[in-house]
């Protein structure tokens, strides 16, 4: 029997299966949609997610204590965090990262496992987020502020979550928005500080020493991989918190942080501010075990001290010359439109014979005042300016001489030098107060000389006007000087200059 002829390989029989066998892929792609079309498909906003039955059962199940299974975990993976990532919610992140604290997290017993159990989940799953840069930015930046937000049942931030914020915030291959935000949640853990246990302190401190040093990296080297290393002004920010922050942490300072900061002091690729809340820092943390010269970080004190403010008047200077030249073009303009006016007979005045009356000319016949003389409402860049530079000077005072009489370089030192030490210290804050009192220019170039009585003649002449061009000499043989008034006896013409 030809296998043709069989009943098996028939045509009926083959359409037959083939008819079978398509509605069995159907009834399986039936039975699985839900399970694998539905999260895209369904939830296409937040309000979906919380209103479905999904969530309303993984809420109920927590909160009577039900396991954090598989099933539990997916649902959250699958459905809940996306809608970090969630277009359709993006005007909404803030109330959503609330609402999946407060629905899920918050409406578990304190007393159950399952608190801890969820947390921890939620943590490293959104640490991964955080980590993942194929991932858009804005969901990464809303996974650490979740982890930033996680408190415990008493409210304060969970405690937990400060490890997964340090390593983001200690990772210089992460962008620095990430950075940025996991910073801003380690200074939120440490803003409760007053409420937590010392245990919790002491972590949160170290976390705080340990992360230091990633934030301050020397310019020769840094690493292009390090999105910082060009010293933009996120690499500032980045700084500035984290030195603001180990000031608070400073009793777990150590001595290879120390001796950081004191680079950072002497380091001129950071800003002035930079360098002087490093001073800040280093004035808090120093004990008798430190192992630093403190004679030696006294005169870099000083030097930034004069270098700030040389660059405060020289800054001022150029703004307000830019801001002359600005007021002028105005003028001209408004003259102009006044059918040629030119100002008359006064066109060349100068200003007269009123001297430094006003804060023209010159600032007590020594140097010019750097144009930057007059009431802070006339000048609001140089009142910015001055209130800057007082709090740059106290701050450094007081890292040698602290307030709290506890600390600070004076510590370090005995003798003559210790009383030289507190005198400085006392010098800089009492600069510091003058300059705020009187926020004016003259203050700021007085408090200049008072530091550096050595720059003065220097600053003098940068400041005086141009020497005025000499008269030229009547001498016939001075080939530079003026034609002689008197006619040349050959000649038969009257001489032009009589």
């Amino acid at each position: 029997m030809k296998h043709s002829d069989s009943f098996l390989f028939s045509k009926e029989h083959c359409l037959s299966a083939a008819r079978q066998l398509v509605a069995l892929v159907g009834l399986c792609l039936c039975c699985m949609g839900p399970v694998m079309g539905q999260p895209e498909v369904s939830f296409t906003k937040w309000s979906d997610v919380e209103s479905s039955q999904q969530f309303r059962d993984l809420v109920t199940s927590l909160k009577n204590g039900g396991a954090f299974d598989d099933s539990r975990k997916n649902f959250i993976s699958d459905v809940v965090l996306p809608q970090f990532a969630n277009d359709n919610n993006f005007e909404i992140l803030d109330d959503v990262r609330k609402r999946v604290r407060d629905r899920i997290l918050m409406s578990i017993s304190s007393s159950g496992p399952a608190f801890e159990e969820v947390s921890v989940y939620l943590r490293d799953a959104l640490t991964a987020v955080a980590r993942d840069s194929n991932r858009d930015i804005f969901e990464r930046v809303n996974a650490v502020l979740f982890i930033s937000e996680m408190t415990s049942p008493s409210r304060t931030p969970w405690a937990p979550a400060l490890d997964s914020l340090a390593s983001l915030a200690q990772d210089t291959t992460l962008g620095a928005a990430v950075r940025i935000t996991a910073l801003t949640g380690m200074s939120k853990h440490l803003s409760y500080a007053s409420r937590l246990s010392a245990e919790e302190l002491s972590a949160i401190y170290t976390s705080v020493v340990a992360t230091l040093p990633t934030l301050l990296p020397p310019m020769e080297v840094a690493t292009p991989e390090d999105p910082l290393a060009s010293r933009p002004n996120t690499a500032e920010w980045l700084a500035s918190r984290g030195l603001k922050m180990a000031a608070v942490a400073a009793s777990a300072s150590t001595p290879e942080l120390q001796k950081l900061l004191v680079s950072v002091v002497n380091d001129e690729s950071w800003s002035f501010d930079t360098r002087v809340r490093a001073a800040i820092t280093l004035g808090k943390s120093i004990t008798q075990d430190s192992q630093i010269n403190p004679n030696d970080v006294m005169s870099s004190f000083r030097k930034l001290a004069i270098a700030s403010l040389d660059n405060d008047r020289v800054e001022a200077k150029e703004k307000l010359e830019m801001d002359s030249l600005s007021s002028s073009a105005a003028s001209i303009g408004f003259m102009g439109s006044m059918g040629g006016y030119d100002g008359g007979d006064d066109g060349g005045y100068d200003g007269g014979d009123d001297g430094g009356d006003d804060g023209g000319g010159y600032d007590d016949g020594m140097y010019d005042s750097g144009g930057f003389a007059g009431t802070p409402a006339e000048d609001g860049l140089s009142v910015d300016i001055c209130r800057r530079a007082a709090w740059r000077l106290y701050s450094l005072g007081d890292a040698i001489l602290p307030d709290s009489n506890r600390g600070g370089l004076v510590s370090l030192l005995k003798d003559g030098d210790r009383v030289k030490a507190q005198e400085f210290g006392q010098k800089l804050k009492d600069e510091g107060l003058i300059i705020s009192e009187e926020p004016y220019g003259y203050s700021l170039l007085d408090s200049l000389d008072e530091l550096d009585p050595d720059g003065i003649q220097a600053r003098t002449a940068e400041a005086l006007p141009p020497e005025a061009p000499k008269e030229p000499s009547s001498d016939p043989s001075d080939p530079n000087g003026k034609p002689t008034t008197d006619k040349p006896s050959d000649s038969p013409f009257d001489s032009p200059f009589d």
